[in-house]
């Protein structure tokens, strides 16, 4: 299947996706899972609001979203630059749960 233009094309049906071409999506595929997943987070808000969004990719990136609040998944370089990713556990484990249920 070639997607061209934000649409899917398959067997002469044509399914709308929020992503422009494959290249966009190999992308937002590598940065999510790299060390520094933002631009990728940035590119599924952009995708959640051309609507269409599949819920796996919206499971997924709420699942990174919240690993980025997670101290668990800081690295001393986090910790250094004094970011603000601090929540308290019950609010973290909410996030979690939210997410899985989804």
């Amino acid at each position: 299947m070639e997607v061209v233009v934000g649409f899917k094309e398959g067997e002469g049906n044509h399914k709308l996706v929020p992503w422009i071409s494959w290249d966009d999506w190999n992308f937002v595929t590598e940065s999510l899972f790299s060390s520094s997943p933002h631009s990728a987070l940035q590119r599924i808000s952009a995708w959640r609001s051309r609507g269409c969004l599949p819920v796996i990719i919206e499971v997924t990136a709420s699942i990174v979203e919240t690993q980025q609040k997670d101290p668990f998944f800081f690295s001393s370089r986090d910790a250094i630059s004094g970011t603000p990713h601090l929540l308290v556990e019950n609010v973290l484990t909410m996030l979690y749960c939210m997410t899985i249920m989804r």
